[in-house]
């Protein structure tokens, strides 16, 4: 069961996660977060020392969101009965549910600060980036012990095609166009990294 106090720290993150998206993280003061959390500023302070504390958390909360949507002991047995494109793509989320709203603003958030922010540049480095060329390695490994992939493939590239079309495709989600775009006709990451798959399985399947 929350506690009160765990209750109001929620509500002020999702209050300064939607201030800093809307705003931008420089422009937000504390002051108009607290205000948006219905509690005094004083108040605030009982729950974060500093907004900077707040960034933090949004960046922890994030971090654990995409570590939970990604359980290596979970993939080898999807590989196996799917060894294909949509099995690889079966091992990790690809879209953003539109029932997570909250993990979406703070991608977005991310985004927009991350060529301001030196903390944010490094953990969209660390954790949405090169977190994401892990996971790709792990799968492609697997395929490759599965003999479904010729070990001549060069891993470091298709990561890096992936990391890439994930990344672009971010970009474009924080600033609505694409995938939640309803005018958009074009591909959307998954068929997208669908299609990248299949031309690797064609170039590199045993």
């Amino acid at each position: 069961m929350k506690t009160k106090k765990n209750s109001t720290k929620q509500l002020i993150m999702l209050a300064a996660i939607e201030l800093f998206a809307k705003k931008g993280y420089r422009e937000t003061s504390v002051r108009e977060i607290a205000a948006a959390s219905n509690i005094t500023e004083a108040s605030m302070y009982n729950h974060f020392s500093s907004k900077n504390e707040i960034l933090s958390n949004i960046l922890d909360d994030y971090a654990k969101f995409g570590d939970a949507n990604f359980v290596e002991s979970e993939h080898m047995a999807k590989l196996q009965a799917n060894p294909t494109p949509e099995g690889i793509l079966s091992c990790m989320t690809i879209v953003f549910l539109q029932s997570e709203k909250r993990h979406l603003l703070e991608l977005f958030v991310l985004l927009q600060e991350q060529h301001r922010n030196p903390v944010v540049n490094a953990f969209i480095r660390e954790n949405v980036i090169l977190s994401a060329e892990i996971r790709v390695r792990l799968i492609l490994q697997t395929l490759i012990d599965l003999k479904h992939l010729s070990p001549d493939l060069d891993m470091d590239y298709w990561c890096k095609i992936h990391s890439s079309v994930v990344y672009a495709f971010a970009n474009r989600t924080a600033l609505g166009l694409g995938d939640y775009d309803p005018e958009y006709e074009g591909h959307t990451m998954r068929q997208l990294l669908c299609i990248t798959y299949e031309i690797m399985f064609r170039l590199h399947g045993t």
